[in-house]
């Protein structure tokens, strides 16, 4: 999985209790593994997403324009799975062209 995760100047959100980061999400190419892409914050094990500053990743929200695809936050699997449609997408589709704009909510 080559994807980067990239903070937004001035993205940092505080919600209470909670944090939230704007960020975006840039596929490599055909890297879309099974099940979604894995996010975690610094607690977790995935380096590419410790740079939120996050201890827990909640939940991710779509925050921008997706074009046709839905992304799906999975909590029991902390995986972002891509929708286009009702189905899912397929493992190693290339989605490089697109940056995917997000909401991470979190501790």
């Amino acid at each position: 999985m080559a994807y980067t995760i990239t903070k937004l100047p001035d993205g940092d959100l505080s919600l209470g209790n909670l944090r939230g980061e704007l960020v975006n999400l840039q596929p490599a190419l055909s890297d879309y593994p099974t099940g979604g892409y894995l996010i975690q914050g610094i607690g977790g094990s995935t380096e590419s997403t410790g740079n939120v500053g996050m201890d827990k990743v909640l939940t991710v929200i779509p925050a921008g324009n997706q074009q046709q695809f839905k992304p799906v936050w999975q909590t029991a699997t902390s995986k972002l799975e891509m929708w286009d449609g009702d189905s899912q997408v397929a493992a190693n589709v290339d989605l490089s062209a697109l940056t995917f704009e997000l909401l991470l909510i979190g501790l």
